[in-house]
């Protein structure tokens, strides 16, 4: 697998036409946080039916995760920022690495103003049947670390191997039980473009808005959501999590 063939397989060609649709939020949602050092804890999120909006099942944050939430959000802050196109997309259906499954990889665009693009590489489950599966999201550290290093070397479906070049089936990937995303993030990161983020406030909206349009996009994936991280994940994963509880509850009262 020369280098080349892996950017033209894996990335769309550049352009300034986005597809733009109206966002959804994502349904039945299970966050997880998975560190090096320590876990922080779970909660979950159940869906309803129709065209409502996501509920939430569990308790507060800090219950849940056993420490202080470290965003305060106001109701209704954030509600027209997934109005601008995080919907935005340039989608590839790739076949390198496991040609066993579907894969895509592509951009979001998560901020239309600074111009920030997310970079993801995707791979449905294998043994289960993808619309019953978790989805799972992964996020290295850093920051800076891009997701791929993990696909291609720790928890992804195949091995890169010494050569640099080429590939090996990785048995124990994530993949085996779960569908799976690995995301570049924050902007700048690997793939990912655009201005950089300077707070963990610019990464948790972009990260929100990267799952609401990864889901809005691809529905079929949307249940039984985790979210993994190592190092420095710790601190993005938490602050997503809360944004993902603040909005639901914001839109269970509006």
């Amino acid at each position: 697998m020369q280098s080349n063939s892996l950017s033209r397989q894996l990335l769309p060609e550049t352009s300034d036409q986005y597809k733009a649709s109206r966002l959804f939020s994502p349904g039945r949602v299970l966050v997880v946080c998975i560190l090096i050092i320590a876990a922080l804890g779970f909660w979950s999120i159940r869906s309803s039916s129709g065209h409502r909006s996501t509920r939430v099942q569990g308790e507060s944050l800090e219950s849940l995760v056993g420490m202080n939430s470290t965003s305060s959000l106001v109701a209704g802050e954030y509600s027209a920022r997934l109005n601008y196109g995080a919907s935005h997309f340039l989608i590839k259906e790739p076949t390198i690495c496991d040609s066993s499954v579907k894969q895509r990889s592509g951009y979001f665009v998560v901020n239309a103003t600074k111009n920030r693009k997310y970079f993801f590489w995707f791979f449905e489950s294998r043994r289960l049947p993808p619309a019953k599966s978790p989805t799972t999201l992964w996020l290295s550290g850093g920051p800076g670390a891009s997701s791929i290093l993990g696909l291609l070397m720790e928890n992804g479906p195949c091995r890169l191997l010494s050569d640099g070049i080429t590939t090996e089936y990785n048995p124990y990937g994530w993949n085996e039980v779960s569908n799976m995303i690995w995301l570049d993030q924050p902007a700048g990161t690997g793939y990912s473009m655009g201005k950089h983020e300077h707070s963990l406030t610019e990464v948790r909206d972009d990260l929100y808005n990267f799952l609401q349009a990864f889901f809005h996009h691809f529905p079929e994936y949307n249940r039984n959501f985790h979210l993994a991280g190592e190092s420095f994940a710790g601190h993005y994963i938490p602050v997503v999590a809360d944004k993902i509880l603040q909005e639901n509850k914001r839109m269970d009262q509006g």
